[in-house]
């Protein structure tokens, strides 16, 4: 028998999905530029000009990366104030929350 989750703990998952993917996205933003630092410490040392190109895609990734990030960061702010908002005022989860919050939700994840 497949086990009925509450509103608002559906709520709750896809909220904390959404800042754990955030989360990933961020570690990579941060990694991106510092990869990108030792390989100009490398153009610098080892004389290695051929490099200079890859700089330039591990810079450009980085802003792309980041901008991912945020994105993704907003989205799970917004569903945690609007989670707060509700909890709040004691109101309920209607069903096209329910069912735009599933589709929200990751593939391949379980509940």
């Amino acid at each position: 028998m497949m086990k009925q989750l509450q509103p608002i703990k559906i709520l709750d998952g896809i909220q904390n999905e959404q800042f754990a993917t955030a989360q990933k996205w961020w570690w990579c933003s941060k990694i991106l530029p510092f990869v990108g630092l030792i390989l100009s410490l490398l153009v610098v040392v080892c004389d290695l000009s051929w490099l200079s190109s890859v700089i330039v895609v591990f810079a450009i990734l980085s802003v792309l990366v980041e901008w991912k990030f945020d994105y993704l960061w907003e989205i799970a702010q917004t569903l945690h104030r609007k989670h707060e908002f509700w909890d709040s005022l004691g109101w309920q989860i209607s069903k096209r929350e329910r069912y735009v919050s599933s589709i929200l939700k990751q593939p391949g994840k379980k509940d």
